[in-house]
């Protein structure tokens, strides 16, 4: 087969080739540089003329200038691209129109090729040459039809009927040779959208770039084919050594970025794979379970190969069931909606609700969203569900309006793929006018992922949504792949943290620190801050003191349908917040002692101070209190057998940084008090003689040291504020000289 494609394309060297320009200088040039090559040229002097000569001269390639009188190269590529019988013949625009905006318009107007003038002869020469070949060889396949019938087109692969042919007999081999056999599917994620954003003529130069940089990494030993639109398929041999090895090879093609029209789009792919014998024993089988496992592998982490395994099959029957029954839940009113309300920290009050979708299915039951609106997303039934959502949203909140409850904020959530959509502007406008709601009081929640495919119309979406008066909040935070490089950019109102960061707030540094930057970071850039999932006390406590604006969870409120929430509005139903801990103005310590002599001798003495005193007997408790309540000094007592001072202490310095740290009895752990110094995780140390008034001295001091280093933080703040006000102003220091 290769030999004969070589013999095929060597025999084809020269060509008939049309030169369409209205100079006859250029003709003349073009006429001398082609027939020294060998190529037979025909020379026409303007579009017309060339239209009606092709049919008789049937040129393998067109050099068509594009600026010329009566009709422009690119109307008459437009043309000739749109009869079919010439839709083949390539043909190359040469204009003096060096820019972006010319050549784009060229290729979309159907032209293989842009050479701008003036040219280099060798490049043009070895253009021809390359569009002449092709051409001949799209004739020979054409008149070839087992090779027209077996190969895709677009990328020279083998096509699905060749891969079945292939897959087959490896099978047999595989048996004979009781060898392993391994089949990856790998499919492009979101590929109709990208399509339809970018266009079909550079969808295809994508999809021509993937088989390229898969063609390049992957040994002669893979078989590699074109399934369909947008994905591949592998048979690898000896599959158990090489399967991960070839799937990771895939994922480092698809990690860089792909440079289409001038312009850095990046595409992500999900794979699928199946062993043989294990999976199956003949290819039919083989196929289904490896695109099984693609459909499973959504859920897994796209850098890991997700194999079919046997219980699969079960799951993937539940999968087709709930996706036939999606299509009518909808029409039969199957779909409603629960609020879940969100409250502003300052004051308890409700201050909005998130529409959030359910599904009760007539035989399986309620349906969890994070099963079903991904089967939405991927047969596009998440356009109409979504609109149905934001209609009903926005119609129930100017209801409650309407019934003179107080107006709230009603956030409803946006897939990538309805925010993607052209029609979604249309549709958030239908959906207030129809409802009458005020824009205000609409929020539309973004994941960080609509970014990813094309963040310059994504951005363009988002700042009209905001000239209408429309809210919009970022979710799931911190989650995503943007996080950070796309903050700036997006006009959120409110940034939202995922609740996967807030669950062990209290109690892990590593999730207190995300939070706290977020927190800190959004209100530099003057957004709002929302903690969702939040659901104890600690976590609300611990936000409020770390001045996150407002929270959403189980510790409120769980989402509940339309009459619950009425109630709630008519009651002005709040959160309680603890004025008292909240603005606690005594001085607070923090005693963590399981002994209960000890603790009831340091009480005695402590309460002549005045202090506010809390116990602990256990790290847990510390912790719970530590996040409610402002404390100021802790006093350990580092012989408790539960914790260790440097475990305990390390992380309260991580997420409790201004407390002042004392230790009792630190001669125990000499090793550790050694660590502790070194990371500045204690204030002082000392000694339990039963005698308190060396203790009490230092305690004293401790307050004294917080409130000194409190006012140094304020101090900081102010300063840092100050500079960047006379930074934002540019104005003239006060004595200045003018």
């Amino acid at each position: 087969m290769k030999q004969q494609k070589e013999l095929v394309m060597s025999s084809f060297e020269c060509g008939k080739i049309m030169v369409v320009d209205d100079e006859v200088i250029n003709r003349d040039m073009l006429n001398g540089i082609l027939t020294a090559e060998g190529y037979d040229v025909f020379g026409a002097v303007n579009g017309e003329h060339a239209l009606s000569m092709i049919p008789d001269y049937e040129p393998d390639l067109i050099l068509l200038d594009v600026v010329m009188p009566i009709m422009d190269g690119f109307e008459v590529t437009k043309k000739l691209k749109s009869e079919p019988i010439y839709q083949h013949i390539p043909i190359v625009l040469l204009t003096s129109l060096n820019n972006q905006d010319s050549r784009i318009k060229g290729l979309e107007a159907g032209a293989e090729d842009f050479v701008c003038k003036p040219f280099d002869r060798h490049e043009l020469l070895a253009r021809v040459r390359n569009l002449v070949r092709l051409k001949h060889l799209s004739d020979f396949l054409k008149n070839n039809n087992r090779i027209l019938d077996e190969y895709d087109m677009l990328t020279g692969l083998p096509n699905r009927k060749s891969f079945q042919k292939q897959l087959n007999q490896a099978l047999i081999c595989a048996a004979r040779d009781k060898a392993t056999l391994g089949l990856i599917i790998v499919d492009i994620n979101n590929f109709k959208n990208i399509s339809d954003t970018l266009g079909s003529t550079l969808a295809e130069l994508a999809i021509k770039g993937i088989s390229e940089r898969m063609n390049k990494v992957l040994d002669s030993e893979v078989f590699i084919s074109r399934l369909g639109d947008s994905n591949f398929a592998l048979i690898v041999p000896d599959a158990k050594t090489n399967i991960k090895i070839y799937s990771e090879k895939i994922y480092d093609v698809m990690s860089h970025p792909f440079l289409l029209a001038e312009k850095e789009v990046f595409m992500t792919a999900r794979q699928g794979g199946a062993l043989y014998p294990e999976s199956a024993t003949n290819w039919e089988n083989l196929l289904k379970n490896a695109e099984s496992a693609v459909h499973q592998s959504i859920k897994t982490d796209p850098k890991i190969l997700y194999i079919y395994q046997p219980e699969l099959g079960a799951r993937l029957q539940h999968r087709i069931n709930l996706e036939n029954s999606l299509r009518y839940a909808l029409p039969r009113q199957e779909l409603f909606l629960n609020y879940q309300p969100q409250i502003d920290l300052r004051n308890g009050k409700i201050i909005g609700l998130e529409a959030l979708l359910r599904w009760q299915h007539p035989e399986f039951g309620l349906i969890p969203p994070d099963e079903f609106i991904p089967l939405a997303e991927e047969n596009g039934l998440i356009f109409a569900i979504g609109e149905w959502v934001l209609r009903t949203a926005c119609t129930q909140n100017k209801a409650w309006q309407e019934a003179g409850l107080m107006p709230v904020n009603m956030a409803v959530n946006v897939s990538p793929y309805q925010f993607n959509d052209k029609k979604l502007i249309m549709q958030v406008n239908q959906a207030l006018a129809a409802s009458g709601l005020e824009p205000e009081y609409l929020e539309l929640e973004l994941t960080e992922s609509v970014m990813l495919e094309n963040p310059d119309v994504t951005l363009s979406t988002i700042h009209e949504l905001r000239a209408m008066g429309v809210k919009i909040s970022l979710d799931d935070f911190g989650t995503g792949y943007s996080s950070l490089s796309y903050l700036k950019s997006i006009e959120a109102n409110r940034i939202k943290i995922d609740r996967s960061f807030i669950t062990d707030i209290t109690i892990n540094p590593d999730d207190a620190v995300i939070v706290l930057s977020i927190i800190a970071m959004a209100h530099q850039m003057g957004r709002q801050v929302i903690a969702e999932g939040v659901e104890n006390e600690e976590q609300m406590y611990y936000l409020l003191h770390n001045n996150c604006d407002e929270l959403q969870g189980y510790f409120f409120s769980r989402p509940v349908p339309a009459k619950e929430v009425e109630s709630l509005l008519a009651e002005e139903r709040r959160l309680f917040i603890d004025a008292n801990v909240v603005n606690k103005q005594k001085n607070t310590i923090l005693i963590v002692e399981n002994d209960v002599d000890v603790v009831e001798s340091l009480q005695l003495e402590l309460k002549k101070y005045n202090y506010e005193i809390l116990v602990a007997d256990n790290s847990t408790r510390a912790f719970e209190l530590l996040a409610k309540t402002d404390i100021q000094v802790i006093l350990f007592d580092q012989t408790k057998p539960e914790i260790t001072s440097t475990d305990f202490l390390t992380k309260v310095r991580e997420l409790h940084p201004n407390t002042v740290r004392i230790i009792l009895n630190g001669y125990n752990d000499l090793q550790g008090i050694s660590n502790l110094t070194d990371t500045n995780d204690v204030y002082k140390f000392m000694h339990n003689t039963g005698h308190y008034e060396h203790l009490l001295s230092n305690i004293q001091e401790a307050f004294k040291h917080h409130d000194l280093n409190d006012e140094n933080i304020r101090l900081k703040s102010d300063l840092q504020r100050c500079h960047k006000e006379l930074s934002i102003e540019g104005t003239h220091y006060p004595f200045d000289r003018q």
